[in-house]
């Protein structure tokens, strides 16, 4: 028997409160640690670079130098490129306090299928939280990445004349 257990009758009580309260404090504290530790691994984890979906670089189909259909092969290919030039130095040139006014939404659609469509798909790590520009664009060109490069100059030609159709004062593309 304990000293204080005679002076102070519920001593035993008091102490097997204080355990238990502590204990129990210890493991909530270890619990949610782990979680939100094991939580943060998974999230770097999963944005460190490695891709569930099937690989950006995609195959193209072969068409014969000899093929009836080489010319046109070549044709779209052209027109296709020379179109998103042409969208991409008219959406540059845009005015800042000019009629046509695009959305901060907007442009990251513009810069998300510029930079599908120049460099590929996005191969930097995501930025942290507090870097709200950077992670906007990351996040904007992550979710096309999959995207490949022709099909991104389309989308950038296609976008540009529906906004500017919306505006009353459509873009065209060159011949």
């Amino acid at each position: 028997m304990h000293v204080l257990s005679s002076s102070f009758p519920h001593f035993r009580v008091a102490c097997a409160r204080f355990l238990f309260f502590y204990i129990i404090t210890l493991i909530t504290v270890y619990v949610v640690f782990t979680l939100y530790f094991n939580w943060i691994l998974y999230r770097r984890k999963r944005f460190k670079g490695e891709k569930i979906h099937s690989s950006p670089y995609i195959v193209k189909k072969k068409v014969d130098k000899h093929s009836f259909f080489f010319p046109l092969s070549i044709r779209r290919f052209t027109m296709t490129e020379a179109q998103f030039e042409a969208a991409v130095k008219f959406v540059r040139d845009l005015p800042k306090d000019g009629p046509e006014q695009l959305s901060n939404e907007e442009r990251l659609q513009f810069y998300a299928l510029y930079k599908q469509a120049t460099e590929g798909p996005v191969t930097e790590e995501q930025p942290w939280v507090v870097q709200v520009e950077k992670r906007a664009k990351w996040c904007a060109r992550k979710a096309i990445s999959d995207m490949s490069k022709e099909d991104a100059m389309r989308e950038y030609v296609k976008l540009l004349i529906e906004k500017t159709a919306q505006g009353g004062n459509p873009w065209t593309p060159p011949e």
